[in-house]
């Protein structure tokens, strides 16, 4: 009907007045969670990695009234997300079915 589209797509953004690159992540897959590794070949070194996921173990899951948080961003530190830097490469692992923000914040460009 419409084609492969990729499980995972991405797209970051250079904010210049914060010397950061900020990363946006959806995972489509409905099962797995997914590695990411971003490369930042442009950089001296990165100084701080943040972020926050939006996800639900249960991809029905919905907000209401008994739970209006039920889905909310959630810190990075709060999920599974393995997220670790080596060098000039931040490398976090994505849940399933969801959005994920990433703040790198760098020493210099």
């Amino acid at each position: 009907m419409y084609g492969v589209v990729p499980v995972v797509d991405a797209v970051a953004v250079w904010h210049d007045a914060e010397g950061e690159l900020v990363l946006f992540a959806v995972n489509r897959d409905e099962q797995r969670p997914a590695p990411l590794a971003i490369e930042l070949h442009c950089v001296v070194g990165v100084r701080s990695v943040t972020g926050a996921v939006v996800a639900d173990d249960d991809p029905s899951a919905m907000n209401s009234e008994t739970a209006p948080d039920r889905i909310r961003p959630r810190l990075l530190e709060s999920v599974d997300a393995k997220l670790a830097v080596d060098g000039n490469t931040v490398s976090v692992t994505v849940p399933a079915l969801s959005w994920t923000l990433l703040r790198v914040g760098v020493a210099a460009r």
